[in-house]
């Protein structure tokens, strides 16, 4: 009888034990329950409360899932980019099978997050992607919002803008029924920029009013963000009627330590207040944006120009080949890694997509040597025939589409490997033509005037090709269109620009009685272009018998049948 009342005695206190435990565990879910409801007006005391938490408390997957995605949208919240893929693994593991469409969604957004922290933009699209349709179902429509948003800024930096506008759109339109303006405003001042560097004018105009409406209702740094995208726009619109009260506008109502100082720089010296545009643009030489370092250095060295300062002009101008030279090999890395890192998820899912269809394909062949039992043999052998030029199909198939992806992967590589190589003769010849007529106080006024063109040829160049600054990349190409479209003009000018910095290239040209037009054509082939570019630029029908006669005329044999292979031999032969 006593044995029998200590096991009773026994269970009940396990009991108590167990319920204590069990409450205990019921109180941090919902003291995580509360933070969640907090979280988003309040997110720096929802992290002062997951932080006060000891984790080694927390018992139940559900328990730490929730914890571990709560603090990582709090460390997000409160402007804290961590880079640990570890802090939220506890809820990717348990939302991945488990859990509401809102829970997995957030999840998703929240690893896309932290993959983009550490610069792995291809797996952070991966992660938004999949978050947009695993949380489909969910009334989330904010996170929605900021996965856009996040989508937008990565095809921003693959300068992919008809995406860059659609996913600032379809976020405009969410953070808009959520009834949040700030968001909403700064979606549709994304979608302006987008459309002003894709020449859309009615997007771009259509963005602007609705801009201007919300104005009133958004902070200051909205206000002066949309200001200043404004103004780039009519700027290089060349509006010059419209600029001064754009000017007004944006000054009046902005603080001046939150300008932008470049983009009002730029609109004075459209305007031709070249003090003005000095004043204004050196008050902030905070360089530690790459970005803005370029296009100060670019813009101070045009201002200089035009005041006739050519000293100051040369020196800023060659501060900022130095900026641009590391901003634009920053530019190639990224997009190489973001291919690279893209082909790599491409072909591991396809490796998985592959081995889960030989999966299938074995519980075919199974299912169907079953049946096969049950059935006369000639029927089987006509099955089993049909089940083998499947396996052939398949197989080819994803042969296919591999070599594919490796091809794709190949042509951009040498792309980038093939423009990196005209930029760096670009460079070359720049600098020896600068040094040519610092050094050189006795060139004729013909020759220095081509010299000098050529380098404002160059110039315009690598500020079209290596700065993201709307109005100079759009003057650029404009002039350059100019310079290009008029064929004679720009043969006589690089002749002239070779004469200077090739002596000995062009003498040699002449006394093998080559005419002024063929030296021309040997010049172009020196700046690195191929021969079927030249012929379509030049226009000639006959591109590869005027290759020959230059050919015959400098002695080259008939075995040596590649032009640009002899000229680019004789510009190293004769420096």
């Amino acid at each position: 009888m006593r044995i029998n009342t200590l096991k009773k005695y026994a269970l009940y206190c396990f009991a108590i034990v167990c319920l204590i435990s069990c409450n205990k565990h019921a109180d941090y879910y919902n003291t995580l329950l509360q933070v969640e409801s907090q979280i988003e007006e309040n997110p720096q005391e929802a992290l002062t409360t997951l932080q006060q938490i000891d984790t080694d408390n927390l018992s139940g997957r559900r328990t730490r899932a929730k914890y571990s995605l709560l603090y990582s949208i709090a460390l997000n919240k409160n402007y804290i980019d961590t880079t640990d893929i570890e802090i939220l693994q506890p809820a990717i593991a348990y939302y991945s099978k488990k859990g509401t469409p809102t829970d997995k969604l957030k999840t998703l957004y929240y690893q896309g997050v932290i993959y983009h922290n550490r610069g792995e933009q291809a797996q952070a699209m991966e992660c938004y992607l999949n978050a947009l349709e695993k949380g489909e179902k969910s009334s989330d429509i904010l996170t929605k919002a900021r996965i856009y948003v996040s989508q937008g800024t990565i095809y921003n930096q693959l300068y992919e803008f008809e995406k860059f506008i659609d996913a600032n759109l379809r976020a405009a339109e969410l953070f808009k029924t959520a009834g949040n303006n700030e968001s909403y405003f700064g979606c549709m001042a994304r979608a302006l920029n987008g459309y002003i560097l894709n020449d859309d004018t009615i997007g771009a105009d259509s963005c602007i009013q609705i801009c201007k409406e919300l104005l009133p209702t958004v902070s200051i740094k909205r206000v002066g963000d949309f200001y200043s995208t404004y103004l780039t726009h009519i700027t290089s619109e060349k509006m010059h009627s419209e600029i001064p009260l754009i000017i007004e506008e944006y000054t009046s109502a902005v603080p001046e330590e939150k300008w932008e100082y470049t983009t009002l720089a730029y609109a004075y010296l459209e305007i031709g207040e070249y003090e003005k545009a000095l004043t204004i643009i050196s008050k902030h030489t905070d360089f530690s944006n790459s970005d803005y370092k370029t296009r100060y250095y670019a813009i101070l060295s045009e201002i200089y120009e035009d005041m006739g300062h050519y000293k100051e002009a040369l020196e800023n101008w060659r501060l900022y080949q130095t900026a641009s030279d590391k901003h634009f090999l920053t530019i190639i890395e990224q997009d190489t890694q973001f291919i690279e890192e893209r082909h790599a998820l491409e072909m591991e899912a396809l490796k998985k997509q592959k081995a889960k269809n030989q999966i299938i394909l074995i519980g075919i062949i199974i299912a169907t040597a079953l049946v096969a039992i049950l059935m006369v043999q000639r029927k089987h052998l006509r099955i089993k025939s049909m089940e083998k030029a499947m396996v052939e199909k398949e197989a080819k198939h994803y042969i296919k589409e591999t070599e594919r992806y490796f091809k794709e992967s190949k042509h951009y590589i040498k792309e980038t490997e093939r423009y990196n190589t005209l930029y760096q003769q670009a460079t070359a010849e720049n600098k020896k033509l600068t040094e040519l007529i610092e050094k050189n106080k006795e060139i004729d006024v013909e020759t220095k005037e081509a010299i000098i063109n050529r380098l404002e040829l160059l110039n315009k160049f690598f500020i079209a090709t290596i700065t993201d600054s709307i109005s100079i990349n759009r003057k650029a190409n404009k002039e350059m269109d100019k310079v290009i479209k008029n064929i004679d003009a720009f043969m006589e000018s690089t002749r002239l620009a070779f004469a200077g910095s090739h002596p000995k290239f062009i003498k040699y040209l002449e006394e093998h009685q080559l005419t002024d037009w063929e030296i021309s054509y040997c010049c172009l082939y020196a700046l690195g272009l191929k021969g079927n570019e030249i012929g379509t630029y030049l226009n000639l029908p006959s591109h590869y018998n005027r290759s020959s006669q230059i050919r015959e005329k400098l002695g080259k044999s008939e075995h040596d049948t590649n032009l640009g292979i002899i000229v680019q031999r004789l510009i190293k032969e004769l420096k």
